[in-house]
């Protein structure tokens, strides 16, 4: 399945377009996770990468690393540097 690039699309409609595609949402926003949580807006999961002064190419390895062990399914995945804080959505 092929990723969806969003810019400048207000957060709702990003975490719409999740929801109704089935897909888990990989951001740096930390405000996805709060509408998942809060607002009910729950998408299939959310990753959201917490990597200050990471270049991207070390950012998708490490959010590979991470995938290959956390599952994302129900779940909001805090990808830190050195740590991965998960909680659940339901």
């Amino acid at each position: 399945m092929a990723s969806v690039v969003c810019p400048g699309v207000p957060d709702e409609e990003v975490v719409a377009l999740a929801v109704d595609q089935g897909r888990v949402l990989v951001t740096e926003d930390k405000d996805f996770g709060a509408l998942a949580v809060v607002a009910k807006m729950a998408p299939l999961g959310v990753v959201r990468l917490s990597l200050p002064r990471f270049d991207p190419i070390k950012k998708a390895s490490r959010l590979v690393a991470v995938l290959a062990s956390e599952d994302p399914i129900g779940n909001i995945l805090v990808v830190e540097p050195t740590r991965t804080r998960s909680h659940s959505i339901l």
